[in-house]
């Protein structure tokens, strides 16, 4: 080993630096006189602002603040069209997409102003305006691409009912090209969806149907799900879509069934989608229990604390890709006919149409905010950074919701009425709350801090779902006699049946049940929580830096390229392949205490700071192999 040098057993305090600048964010552009100001998120509390009490439960002040409000991120809206001359859908970042006859701007003679107030709350102008009813968009920098599915919300999306009119019944080809016409946009990344409404054929409480009150002579989510996996149907559009590597975001209905609509919940019948498809329920600000109002709380400072209470189709089944959204009362832009004439206009909105929007918004800022992740890691992102909301289902029950004692946390494991929660721009620019699994980040030469407290606890807690559901599939084959595979001449309902349930054993078979952290790419990493996640991490270039007592979870970390830095302890063993070794930060001195063992190959190296009256230690607990160099 070249220069070996005794390395003492002895701690020195270390000097912790500023935070590395997050990804460059673009000027955010408003109008003149805007108040606000950066790192002051109160000052973006406009009555604009104010005007959607949606805005603040998804703490987007917070965003603002810190510099992102969707600036290049290109979202694209499938509903039915939008109002080009309504003064806060400017011509500038709202961009109508046609489709064979059909243009994507609205056209009252066969639409309705539902696709208008869609992509207003999607990137609706922040202009100051002090008109009645005056809003702005969550991600009002964005650009946004709308297409026109020649309907209006009343086209039924699934199987077809026996008295359904003309108005009523979609063009299944054009809205599945419209899908594959969206996607095939340069640069979009997010296409969403709030259009249609669902049949009276089909009900979504149950897998199978079943009857009741609203569910006789009605199919089940996997009567449902097998129309939709039709090629012919418009649906085949949107998996189009999402294998160009778009997010894939759907409004979960509006009924009040315990699941989501399979259009929204389909990563549930197909596990292949989960990472970039997202079924949105929505939350309501308020709701009473017993005489008690559970729902939006604020902080004393005016930011949330609470963001609201779930309404609509729960998550469900599908709970592991599913959020909530505000929904209920809030406002966004309109159209109305006066003489023939259409006429701008605002109003508010409801329904998971309009929880949907702000999913997409807020997934583009995260896009903006994180410019080196890729979809499946933004979107990530904006799940495991949820915030619980007021209500969840009591226990043994799927109806009757109690208040949520743990509500304004951010969410540890999804659950069957929220999902994963309330969507926040507030903790989701501080990178990931939890990893799923490895999370194998690139920073193409960015420089940033991720400062949440990352766990992997949801995924850990989903193994044992898992092992549950396998259990009752097993049980399932034995009774249909499907142990050696589905029988020949198998109908419609059993071959459906078993073909999800086979997808979802190949899926549990080949998930992995911890997270852990890969990092690539040149730039520096700073993680600055106090991390739990249990699977271990690796550097293989740039720098990675541990700025907390537990920055790099429990596992073991391996060097295999780039440097591994900061001042944190290493809860398990910490190996150098071929990388570099350094504590601290820049020109600061650091200490590396590592409880396990520590091992140095040949093709590593250890690099220490010593003067000026300090120096970087390396404090071992643990067994010790030296290798490589040494370069003070």
């Amino acid at each position: 080993m070249e220069h070996r040098r005794h390395l003492e057993k002895t701690r020195l305090a270390s000097l912790l630096l500023a935070g590395f600048a997050a990804t460059p964010a673009l000027a955010i552009e408003s109008y003149p006189g805007d108040p606000g100001t950066p790192g002051a998120p109160a000052s973006w509390r406009t009555p604009e602002f104010l005007r959607s009490w949606g805005l603040t439960s998804l703490g987007a002040e917070f965003a603002y603040a810190a510099g992102y409000s969707g600036a290049g991120i290109r979202i694209a809206m499938v509903d039915s069209g939008y109002f080009a001359g309504h003064p806060d859908l400017v011509a500038s970042r709202f961009t109508p997409v046609d489709v064979g006859s059909i243009p994507g701007i609205y056209n009252p003679a066969y639409n309705d102003s539902h696709g208008t107030s869609v992509v207003g709350q999607v990137g609706g102008a922040r202009d100051g305006g002090t008109q009645t009813g005056n809003f702005h968009g969550v991600a009002f920098n964005a650009s946004v691409y709308v297409g026109n599915t020649g309907k209006t919300d009343a086209a039924i999306f699934g199987i077809q009912q026996a008295t359904q009119t003309a108005s009523q019944t979609i063009d299944q080809a054009h809205i599945a090209n419209l899908y594959r016409a969206m996607a095939a946009v340069p640069g979009v990344r997010i296409v969403g969806s709030s259009w249609g409404s669902q049949p009276n054929t089909e009900q979504y409480n149950t897998l199978l149907p079943t009857t009741g009150t609203g569910l006789t002579g009605r199919a089940g989510l996997l009567g449902s799900w097998e129309f939709l996996s039709r090629s012919e149907t418009w649906f085949a559009g949107a998996i189009d879509a999402w294998s160009t590597g778009a997010a894939i975001n759907f409004s979960a209905g509006n009924t009040g069934y315990t699941n989501s609509s399979p259009r929204a919940g389909a990563a549930y019948y197909r596990p292949e989608l989960e990472n970039r498809w997202t079924a949105v329920t929505g939350i309501q600000q308020n709701l009473s229990i017993g005489g008690v109002v559970v729902g939006q709380t604020l902080n004393p400072d005016g930011s949330v604390n609470v963001p609201g209470a779930q309404l609509y189709n729960q998550c469900g089944i599908s709970k592991w890709s599913c959020v909530a959204a505000p929904s209920v009362g809030t406002a966004t832009s309109r159209v109305t006919v006066t003489g023939g004439v259409p006429v701008a206009g605002y109003g508010t909105f409801s329904g998971t149409s309009a929880a949907q929007p702000h999913v997409s918004a807020v997934l583009g800022v995260i896009m903006e905010r994180f410019a080196y992740m890729t979809t499946e890691q933004a979107v990530s992102v904006m799940r495991t950074t949820a915030v619980q909301n007021g209500t969840v289902n009591a226990p043994g029950s799927s109806t009757t919701a109690i208040a949520n004692p743990t509500a304004g946390q951010l969410v540890a494991v999804p659950d069957d009425r929220n999902g994963w929660g309330t969507v926040s721009l507030r903790s989701s620019i501080n990178g990931p709350g939890q990893f799923t699994g490895n999370f194998a980040v690139n920073t193409q030469a960015m420089n940033d801090t991720w400062s949440n407290n990352i766990s992997d606890v949801a995924i850990r807690a989903r193994q044992g779902e898992d092992q549950a559901e396998g259990v009752v599939w097993e049980a399932r084959k034995i009774e249909k006699g499907w142990t050696n595979g589905l029988p020949p001449g198998s109908g419609l309902e059993d071959t459906t049946e078993y073909t999800v349930g086979t997808a979802r054993q190949a899926a549990r078979e080949t998930r992995v049940y911890a997270g852990s952290l890969s990092k690539s790419g040149a730039g520096t990493l700073v993680l600055s929580g106090l991390n739990t996640y249990t699977g271990g991490t690796e550097v293989l270039g740039g720098e990675l830096v541990g700025r907390s007592g537990a920055a790099f979870g429990t596992g073991d970390i391996t060097v295999f390229g780039g440097r591994l830095g900061g001042s944190t302890t290493v809860l398990g063993n910490l190996r150098n392949e071929s990388g570099t070794i350094g504590p601290g930060e820049g020109d600061g001195f650091g200490t590396l205490s590592v409880l396990g063992s520590f091992s140095q190959l040949a093709a590593g190296m250890l690099d220490f700071d010593i003067g000026n009256g300090g120096a970087d230690l390396l404090d071992l607990a643990g067994g010790a192999t030296f290798g490589g160099s040494l370069d003070v």
